[in-house]
Order: C-alpha cells, then structure tokens, then sequence
C-alpha cells in the first residue's frame, strides 16, 4: 500500500506543477496584453483629446455652413419663384419676333417708294416756299391767307404771336386793316369780329412811319376770345406801288 501511494502522489505533485506553469503562463500572456491594451487606450485617449481640441472650429463651421445653408436655399427659392415669369417672357418675346420680322420685311420693300415721295415732297416744299414768299408780299394779310397751313400758322405766330387764329379770324383781321388803312388820322379804330370762332378785337392807327419812296403806317393790332386776351402787337404796313398794303417783318 505504501508503494502504491507513492506513485499517486508524485503523479498529483506533476499536475499541480503543470497546472502551475500554465497559470503562470497566462497570468504573463494576460499581463503583456493588459500593457498592449494600456499602449492602444493611451493612443485612444490622445486621439479623442486632439477630436475634442479641434470640436469647436468644427461645430463652428458646422453653424456658419448651417447659416449660409438657409440663406442659399431662400436665394434658391427666390430664383425659383422667378423662373415662370422669365419663361413667360421669353414665350412672350419668341411669339413677338415673327410679326417684328415680318414689319422689317415690309419696311425693307417700302424703303424704295419711301425715298422717291420724300424727294417728291422736297421739291414740292421748294415750290411752296417759293409761293408762300410770293404770297407774303400782296395784301394785308394776304400772305397767311395763301400760304400753306404750316408756313401759314408760322407767319401767324412771327407777325400776331399765336397759332390760335383760324384762317377765317385771319380773314375777319384782313378786311377791318383794309378799311383802316383806308383812314391817315392817327387814332383811328376799327373793330372787327368773327362771330363763327368768338373772336374779336380792334385795330388802331398809332402812327403814320415816314419812309423813302413809300407810305407806311404802324398798326396796333388787338384780339380776344371770351375775355382771353390772343393778341396784342403792332405792325408796321407800306403801301406798294400796285396799292396793295405789305406787312413789313
């Protein structure tokens, strides 16, 4: 019995040895790993140290982007909202370019006829004013009742100082100088009337103008409508060697 126990124990002082060992063992594998892991949570730490140093420059550009975000995307809106008026109008002046084509096309071809009236109307002006200068010289007023309408109403506002005489008002003057010029007492007055337009007024003799060769004399022309005073001026007339009486501009 003695010799049989002593096997068992040397067996049991082997395992207990063994078992030793390997606790040994992994208690060294646990403690250089627990030294890797302290060397990685140390890297770990300065990482999120650095993360947390740079976290505010980034929440800051975070906001500032966020910011801008709101305005682009109101600018974003805007333009958007502008879009169907642009499109509108570029519709608009699309369907307008084909009849502005066509009005240039017509314009092009009637450039021709165009210039051959207005060298028409030149000449016919020249022969008008040829005229009308003919015209002036006869009469009292004779000249604004020959003249053309625009040469007309010119002569009417150099010789009266307005345009609003009718040819009729004109003719109504004509007459009334033709009897006052009849008259060589200073002071002489002849009113006259147009009872179409409502005008009237007078004329009167201020003066008989010595002058070479002929007779003139200095007129003073008035003429109203509804208490509206138009004209108020004088005129100086000589007498031409045919009788007729030429205003003197």
């Amino acid at each position: 019995m003695a010799s049989s126990k002593r096997p068992m124990g040397v067996i049991a002082t082997l395992v207990l040895a063994a078992s030793i060992a390997l606790l040994a063992s992994s208690i060294f594998y646990f403690g250089s790993q627990l030294m890797n892991l302290e060397s990685t949570l140390h890297k770990v730490t300065e990482e999120v140290a650095e993360v947390r140093r740079l976290m505010p420059d980034i929440l800051d550009e975070s906001a500032q982007i966020r910011g801008s975000t709101a305005s682009v995307i109101a600018e974003s809106e805007a333009i958007r909202g502008q879009i169907p008026d642009i499109l509108a109008e570029v519709k608009a002046v699309r369907e307008a370019i084909p009849p502005i084509m066509l009005e240039i096309e017509k314009n092009r071809q009637a450039i021709p006829g165009m210039l051959d009236r207005a060298d028409t109307i030149v000449s016919g002006a020249e022969d008008v004013g040829k005229n009308a200068s003919q015209a002036v010289v006869s009469g009292f007023f004779t000249g604004l009742l020959t003249a053309p309408i625009t040469v007309a109403k010119g002569l009417s506002n150099q010789v009266l100082g307005t345009d609003d005489l009718t040819r009729e008002d004109i003719l109504a003057l004509n007459e009334a100088g033709k009897k006052l010029l009849t008259k060589d007492k200073v002071g002489d007055v002849q009113i006259w009337q147009n009872e179409d337009s409502g005008l009237q007024g007078q004329l009167t003799l201020v003066s008989n103008v010595p002058e070479e060769e002929r007779e003139c004399r200095l007129v003073k022309i008035e003429a109203e409508r509804q208490d509206n005073k138009l004209v108020d001026t004088e005129v100086t007339t000589c007498k031409q060697a045919s009788g007729e009486w030429e205003l003197k501009l």
